[in-house]
């Protein structure tokens, strides 16, 4: 990997949502150029920021994009992975559940609960989402109920929903 002064349009200061609504009608050639971008460009910001470019203009037909990031050696760009993979994924009322999405997630879960010690509230959203969205039974919900980030603990109060939650979970909520 190396830094190219051609992917530095990614290098927005923008929040997400201001990202991501640049990037909603990109055209095939810019495409193109946010693909190589997340491929061979060595900035961590660049390639998290082409994982969110890619999501506003290719949504669920990313998903092979997104499965190759889960594999980036930055885990804040492999989080923004997981989270588009949690966005496109599941079943839902606009298509079935894309298979190789959730096999992807699955596979990388023990990264994903990995990523719920990042220092950054966004890479530990983003893994706490894609544990959600797969159920998984591993993760620590007492870990997310005990974050102190609303959107992490509304997510791990959305997985306890999902499963039998023991004595130090009941202790987390309550504190």
């Amino acid at each position: 990997m190396h830094e190219d002064a051609k992917y530095d349009f990614l290098l927005s200061p923008a929040s997400t949502r201001e990202l991501w609504a640049q990037h909603r009608s990109d055209d095939a050639q810019t495409i193109a150029v946010v693909r190589a971008a997340l491929k061979h460009d060595a900035r961590e910001q660049v390639r998290r920021n082409a994982v969110v470019a890619l999501t506003a203009s290719l949504m669920a037909r990313g998903v092979p994009d997104y499965i190759a990031a889960l594999g980036d050696p930055s885990l804040i760009v492999a989080a923004e992975a997981a989270y588009a993979l949690a966005t496109y994924g599941p079943a839902s009322l606009s298509g079935p559940e894309n298979e190789p999405a959730m096999t992807a997630l699955r596979g990388d879960a023990p990264l994903l609960r990995a990523l719920l010690a990042s220092p950054s509230e966004t890479a530990r959203f983003n893994a706490a989402t894609a544990l959600r969205v797969i159920a998984d039974p591993d993760v620590p919900l007492a870990r997310l109920l005990g974050d102190d980030s609303a959107l992490v603990r509304r997510e791990g109060l959305d997985l306890a929903a999902q499963r039998t939650i023991g004595a130090p979970e009941l202790a987390a909520i309550a504190a």
